[in-house]
């Protein structure tokens, strides 16, 4: 996290931060996911990283993992005071593409203030209603 804030993402590239991050995971699991929750909810890196880490989780396939990932993703979506971490997390959340993620994406399409944010996340939803009848709680299986 600490290179990360020197690092430039730009949409669609995969990053150095990126790679690492997702191996991070894919090897420690629970442990990396409560160092990352941590990370994001102290907010001790700046924005643009915490957005990057957001649509990495939103990206990566990690059955054990996928509760903490839903979570932080509608948490930061839900009650971040940063509009770049709320674009992070609608795309980390368009990623999961999740159903379970409605009703979170619901109320943050009623406080949202940027009307190029709810546009977003409108769009999200309509993604995620579009696949209702596949509900589970593991889509990462």
């Amino acid at each position: 996290f600490a290179d990360a804030k020197e690092q430039v993402f730009e949409d669609g590239m995969e990053s150095d931060f990126s790679r690492n991050l997702s191996e991070f995971i894919m090897s420690y699991g629970q442990l990396a996911m409560e160092a990352i929750i941590d990370i994001i909810l102290a907010n001790r890196v700046n924005t643009e990283v915490i957005s990057e880490t957001l649509r990495i989780l939103g990206r990566i396939h990690h059955k054990s993992t996928y509760r903490e990932r839903l979570w932080i993703l509608e948490r930061c979506l839900l009650y971040s005071p940063f509009a770049r971490v709320r674009d992070g997390a609608i795309l980390g959340l368009a990623f999961l593409d999740d159903p379970l993620a409605i009703e979170p994406l619901k109320s943050a399409i009623e406080r949202e203030r940027i009307p190029e944010l709810r546009e977003d996340m409108e769009q999200v939803l309509a993604q995620l209603e579009g696949n209702k009848d596949d509900i589970s709680t593991e889509k990462d299986s």
